[in-house]
């Protein structure tokens, strides 16, 4: 299986010789003669977030974004050690999120998806899983974000324009990662940033259209059915003192990290279904003994019982976790950890992919074993949450991904439909060719290169 270079690069350069991390998030950093390093220093000193953009759209923030170049916490993290959300408690993005998967929203949407590969299946024809996908997750966070806006204008394919535009500028090559000196020439800065420039005027445009229309109406409840995650973001303005930019700067936050993360996973649970057939099998039994025959589509309340559903999902997370090198930290002051010295300032790097593949915890670690994650499985007591240093597909900490309880809701929903309703098998073509190809491409997320071609049918009573 094709892995992205840069993480087995690491993965070899990437070890302090004579010390190791806990097994267990919250306990000390240790090395092989036991010397502790207090946990509160190493919070204090690597959990800020970098400028991410500025370092790497050549220090140019891809939007005016006062939240990523001037405050230390977003709003939609944490502002206090004690407190994990702030406006999130107050109805922000991932309470809303949640609440429109259990809505009309999620439900439509769903509908539409198993409509469409409803109709590829009655003409025995391949559906383009990727694209199917992809759209999907788009449209969640589309609507989460700003409703019946995005419907109206058809703002949708614009917007994955522009997120595809985002991932391909800041997990591409950076000239001042390797010419730091030559980018601070003004000429050669206006050269390189072109078409970063003319991205953001993009966002600033679309970002501004949205926060304009929202504001020209009354803002309703946080709890209305027509309220959406812009009006909950106009409605504490004034009590957060939140800026223009500080709103947009969230809004391109939840658009880029929303979507493909979860349709990254989405694909990849499907491709490791696809090539062992036999773990297909298993959960489209656990599924269709569980919820009740006939049924137009599952919804989050059929999700509880599905154990393997959930195992599959943690392993797919586990061995293709969207951002495998997580997002970036700023050491924020001088830190020396068992000789070595890691100065303030600079980009601290966790690869959280090399974690999840280590053979010292993982049994078999290379092999997609959902077992793993069930009842009496070696990794039964994991979780994705950020309390097993061995397994951190959302980070861990204050800086955790805010959306993790809505992507893994929408993500289940999904995966469980397409079990329900379908059997899946491969295009000729595609079987003729020697089965799903695993190469990947890599720049903000790590993703496959080749789409995912498979041909539905309904199965026989």
């Amino acid at each position: 299986m094709a892995v992205p270079m840069l993480q087995m690069w690491l993965v070899g350069r990437g070890e302090l010789k004579g010390w190791r991390w806990s097994t267990e998030t919250g306990a000390d950093v240790v090395d092989n003669d036991q010397i502790r390093l207090a946990k509160a220093r190493i919070q204090q000193i690597w959990n800020q977030d970098p400028r991410i953009l500025s370092f790497v759209l050549c220090r140019w923030s891809l939007l005016a974004s006062t939240d990523c170049k001037e405050t230390p916490y977003s709003i939609i993290g944490a502002t206090k050690p004690n407190c994990k959300y702030d406006a999130l408690n107050l109805g922000g993005w991932e309470g809303y999120a949640l609440v429109c998967l259990k809505s009309k929203l999620i439900q439509r949407l769903v509908r539409s998806v198993v409509a469409k590969i409803r109709d590829a299946a009655s003409k025995c024809t391949v559906i383009d899983l990727t694209d199917l996908l992809n759209a999907f997750t788009n449209d969640i966070v589309c609507e989460a974000v700003s409703g019946r806006l995005f419907r109206e204008q058809g703002h949708k394919k614009l917007f994955r324009e522009l997120v595809e535009a985002n991932s391909l500028l800041l997990g591409g090559f950076n000239l001042e990662d390797y010419f730091p000196v030559l980018v601070k020439m003004d000429i050669i800065k206006r050269i390189v940033c072109a078409k970063a420039q003319k991205v953001k005027k993009m966002w600033d445009n679309l970002l501004n259209n949205i926060i304009d229309e929202h504001a020209s109406k009354s803002v309703p409840e946080h709890n209305s059915e027509d309220s959406d995650f812009t009006d909950v973001l106009l409605s504490i303005q004034e009590e957060y003192k939140l800026t223009r930019d500080h709103i947009k700067a969230q809004l391109e936050i939840i658009f880029e990290a929303g979507t493909d993360t979860s349709f990254i996973v989405l694909e990849y649970a499907m491709v490791q279904l696809m090539r062992k057939p036999h773990l297909m099998n298993k959960l489209q039994a656990e599924v269709r003994s569980t919820i009740t025959k006939g049924k137009e589509i599952v919804t989050e309340d059929d999700l509880d019982s599905l154990a393997y559903l959930k195992a599959v999902i943690k392993e797919t997370l586990r061995l293709h976790m969207p951002g495998p090198l997580l997002i970036p930290h700023l050491s924020m002051a001088d830190c020396n950890i068992m000789g070595y010295t890691i100065p303030s300032g600079i980009r601290v790097i966790i690869n959280s992919w090399a974690l999840a593949r280590d053979p010292n915890s993982w049994e078999h670690a290379d092999e997609f074993m959902p077992e793993r994650f069930m009842e009496c499985g070696s990794a039964a007591t994991m979780d994705y949450k950020g309390n097993d240093f061995q397994y951190l597909p959302f980070g861990a900490g204050r800086r955790i991904c805010p959306g993790m309880n809505y992507a893994t809701a929408s993500i289940e929903i999904m995966l469980a439909n397409l079990m329900y309703h379908f059997n899946w098998k491969l295009p000729v073509e595609l079987m003729n060719e020697g089965g799903i190809s695993m190469t990947e491409f890599f720049g903000m997320t790590v993703h496959r290169k080749e789409k995912l071609l498979l041909v539905p049918e309904v199965p026989q009573d």
